[in-house]
């Protein structure tokens, strides 16, 4: 081979290796990509509940995120009716319930960890079958809509450390007919018991302190609610449309009557206005229609907004001694007073 041929083929030969080194780390580095990406990908597994771990649960399959202690979604259901969720799954603790993780199925009756801390929202929501759920001491968050239109859930203990519960949460629930609500809670959210149609009486928690718009309304069977007195105002729309509504005890510190609170309990005969009630928005007890006796214990008549009332009311309860204050301020109500000593 001439020398000139010579050089240009290792020329050549150079040329190829070098292009064949350089190529080669970032082939290790994509194998490294990938290989970690499937190893992320493998933490979330689906794990089938086998008979030693609990015979209820033999044909229900949990997608389990060992990570976080998390059940994501509940697979391979066949015409179970009961769910035992077993404290660990492969040697991990069962922490959460994740969103919408049992959401649409079927179950009659379901079982929760002793080691579980929280329900995700939506988790158990649509299960229209479900009719019983046992929910452990140690769960401290229950998130929004968890139970939302469980239409058939007649029985729920909840946990005696909740602080919250939810908007929406059990919104729905028309078949729930009692519900007892621990000591820890503080907050009642948003609708968070609207519709619940077999409800017949809620007593209020003392440490309660925020009870929110609409939290109780279309209850349609709701016959007695007991506030604790710390509650300071009533929300607007909290019990509306609660036809069948008869007796309630409103707080001793109570502030404000907020729209529409009232609004449409027709079985309404009379109520009770604490000394410490100061306005009265705009249809609080509209649609009120057998509303007819009020005593108010303020002796500085509250304010009121325009149509707070359209009912035939018949008797205004005051003291002797602020019956003429109440006159002159309510004075289209002049001739219905009564004083009281």
């Amino acid at each position: 081979m001439p020398s000139s041929m010579f050089k240009v083929f290792l020329v050549f030969v150079l040329l190829f290796l070098t292009v064949t080194v350089d190529a080669f780390p970032s082939f290790v580095s994509i194998q490294k990509k990938e290989k970690k990406k499937d190893v992320k990908k493998g933490k979330q597994k689906i794990v089938k509940l086998k008979a030693n771990q609990n015979a209820d649960t033999l044909n229900i399959g949990v997608l389990f995120d060992p990570a976080t202690g998390t059940i994501k979604a509940v697979t391979d259901v066949k015409n179970q009716r009961k769910a035992i969720i077993p404290e660990k799954i492969n040697g991990v603790k069962v922490l959460k319930i994740g969103e919408e993780a049992f959401s649409g199925q079927s179950f009659l009756e379901i079982i929760l960890p002793k080691t579980l801390l929280q329900i995700d929202n939506r988790a158990f929501a649509y299960c229209r079958k479900l009719q019983r759920i046992y929910i452990p001491s140690s769960v401290n968050y229950i998130g929004n809509k968890a139970f939302y239109y469980c239409e058939n859930l007649q029985d729920i203990v909840l946990s005696e450390h909740l602080e919250k519960i939810s908007e929406y949460t059990f919104t729905g629930c028309a078949h729930l007919a009692q519900i007892i609500l621990p000591i820890s809670v503080q907050q009642i959210g948003q609708e968070a018991f609207a519709e619940c149609d077999a409800l017949k009486e809620i007593n209020l928690p003392l440490n309660l302190n925020v009870l929110a718009e609409g939290a109780f309304k279309s209850c349609s069977q709701l016959e007695t609610i007991n506030f604790n007195d710390a509650l300071k105002t009533i929300a607007p729309r909290l019990f509306e449309d609660c036809s069948h509504l008869k007796t309630v005890n409103l707080p001793k510190q109570l502030d404000t009557i907020y729209r529409n609170a009232f609004f449409s309990c027709k079985s309404l005969l009379s109520l009770r206005f604490p000394s410490s009630l100061k306005h009265i928005a705009a249809n609080a007890f509209d649609e009120c229609e057998n509303l007819t006796s009020i005593k108010i214990d303020a002796e500085q008549p509250p304010t009121l907004e325009a149509s707070w009332v359209k009912t035939p009311i018949q008797k205004i309860e005051v003291s002797i001694i602020s019956i003429q204050k109440y006159q002159t301020s309510w004075s289209q109500y002049a001739n219905l007073f009564v004083a009281y000593d």
